[in-house]
């Protein structure tokens, strides 16, 4: 890999910088021992299990909640990368309750991933830098409860978090908006040195609670990101999740 010093950055390097780095805030979590490491990749010899009908029609209705070309801001275009729902599936599955999330992160997963729904969207602006990032999963009020008010603690008790070669800094946003039944807007800041990578990225992120779902959406890209795009972003992922969630 070359040395990635430029101004410009694709949508593969992202999520390569992110989940190579173990910076897990990228996809929803904090980086913290509440979060698992990812299951390996499933390969084609051997295919994620779908969890049979049941299950298909879970993530058919969690796929119909997300966000299209026609509901993010103009010029983001919609990108399909391969076993990123595996991996954001793996980590939220690895989400456990009930512990310290400024705590060290484990060095191996803690126990097997439960088996959690989820779905992912992701867009990007190619002129702008920025990649628009979508994902839903069906952890339980519980779970989804859990990850808004863990996202707290660590802006109150641990916002700059140090791997080798990279650090992310997380701060609250002054938008912060009531969304669904619970919510949080953070700003991030991953800035990493590494002999074949050196960059930084910024991030505006939401997580929300609603019902049994848990959405975090937002926008990362190597400048900061627009408040407007942001915030019509997030409006429309919480109006979609409501409309396709109907109260039983």
């Amino acid at each position: 890999m070359g040395v990635l010093k430029h101004k410009t950055i694709t949508l593969p390097a992202v999520f390569m910088l992110s989940a190579g780095l173990g910076l897990t805030s990228v996809v929803g979590l904090p980086t913290s021992a509440s979060a698992a490491p990812p299951p390996p990749q499933p390969t084609a010899e051997q295919p994620a299990d779908q969890g049979g009908d049941k299950g298909a029609k879970e993530s058919k209705k969690l796929k119909k909640a997300l966000l299209t070309e026609k509901d993010v801001p103009k010029g983001f275009v919609p990108q399909d990368m391969p076993h990123i729902d595996q991996m954001f599936s793996g980590m939220v599955g690895g989400y456990r309750t009930n512990v310290d999330p400024c705590a060290p992160p484990p060095k191996a997963p803690v126990g097997k991933p439960d088996d959690v729904r989820s779905a992912t969207a992701l867009f990007l602006h190619e002129k702008k830098s920025v990649v628009v990032v979508e994902m839903l999963a069906a952890t339980g009020p519980k779970v989804a409860l859990d990850m808004v008010t863990d996202t707290e603690t660590v802006l109150d008790e641990c916002p700059v978090t140090k791997t080798p070669g990279a650090v992310l800094e997380m701060e609250s946003l002054d938008w912060n908006p009531m969304l669904g039944d619970e919510s949080i807007t953070v700003g991030m800041k991953f800035d990493v040195k590494q002999p074949d990578v050196e960059m930084t990225m910024r991030g505006k992120m939401a997580f929300v609670a609603y019902r049994d779902l848990s959405l975090t959406v937002g926008l990362i890209g190597v400048k900061e990101p627009s408040d407007r795009d942001f915030k019509n972003v997030v409006r429309a992922a919480v109006r979609k999740v409501v409309l396709n969630t109907p109260v039983p």
